[in-house]
């Protein structure tokens, strides 16, 4: 199993290696948001409630093409990790468009897939929701990014890093668990070890090359300002104003955010458990980028 995940991850190393070396990205320009103020109506609320039954489910996957005004359109729902895949089976290129649901997945395919689209200049538009790795690498590597109406990226900083804390916490994990024999646990260990400091050297490199602000990642701001809760799966929602300076190399269409009451109330109403782990981020504050 261990030497199977290895040759996985070299084999993922490989693609992210082959996408550094595709044609530069053409220069881009920021854009107007052009998004209107919605209700949620009863058809949309059907169409995101059916769509989020379906995302939540982690065995479901939909990779999905079609022609549109001659360029093709991706329909993508699901885990990051098949992502690259996806990618490369229908060969998207410039100005063709990933209408993305994912809850995220591991760092290493996120890059890759991340590293493919920014490119080949792919418009990336968040349908649902786009949280984790999805929002760090795929949202940040758009040419151009919309997010549709109830629909929200979701951040939690960048990966783990192998700090003396992260170890100790693995190593507590690992030592406890009766699913790895106890002969075998430092070296599954000393892998997991590993494991981060590669995701954490790629994560530093994708970072670069998209022109991402570390504010995106390391959310000290947003975190201090809103007190952020210490529950599992905590996302801040990013405001307009910071989608824009963090993310410098992206142009910007539609980005629909909850700013009002009603708008909030029906995230809640539309998210299993977004009451107590979304946090959304103030736009009249101080941004957590740089301008």
């Amino acid at each position: 199993m261990r030497r199977s995940l290895l040759n996985f991850r070299a084999c993922l190393i490989g693609l992210f290696a082959a996408a550094m070396a595709w044609p530069p990205s053409m220069g881009r320009a920021w854009s107007q948001d052009t998004s209107e103020r919605l209700a949620l109506s009863d058809s949309r609320r059907s169409e995101l409630r059916e769509l989020l039954e379906r995302a939540f489910d982690n065995s479901h996957n939909k990779c999905e093409v079609r022609i549109q005004g001659g360029k093709k359109w991706l329909t993508f729902e699901g885990s990051t990790d098949l992502l690259p895949a996806c990618l490369t089976t229908h060969r998207l290129g410039p100005n063709d468009t990933l209408q993305i649901t994912s809850q995220g997945g591991l760092t290493t395919p996120a890059i890759v897939a991340g590293m493919y689209i920014d490119k080949w200049r792919i418009n990336v538009q968040i349908e649902g929701f786009c949280m984790s790795s999805c929002a760090n690498y795929i949202a940040a590597a758009a040419n151009t990014l919309s997010i549709n109406s109830f629909s929200v990226l979701g951040l939690h900083g960048a990966p783990a890093l192998a700090s003396q804390e992260a170890v100790d916490e693995l190593r507590a994990q690992i030592m406890k668990t009766s699913q790895i024999a106890e002969s075998d646990r430092e070296k599954v260990l000393k892998a997991s070890i590993d494991g981060l400091r590669q995701d954490s050297g790629m994560h530093q490199l994708a970072a670069m090359s998209l022109n991402v602000d570390s504010g995106w990642y390391e959310l000290k701001e947003m975190r201090k300002r809103h007190q952020l809760p210490a529950v599992r799966g905590a996302m801040v929602i990013p405001s307009r104003r910071n989608v824009l300076n963090c993310l410098k190399g992206v142009q910007v269409g539609a980005l629909w955010f909850p700013e009002t009451a009603a708008d909030r109330e029906a995230i809640w109403e539309l998210y299993p458990s977004s009451r107590t782990q979304f946090t959304f981020d103030d736009e009249t504050s101080s941004v957590a980028c740089s301008l």
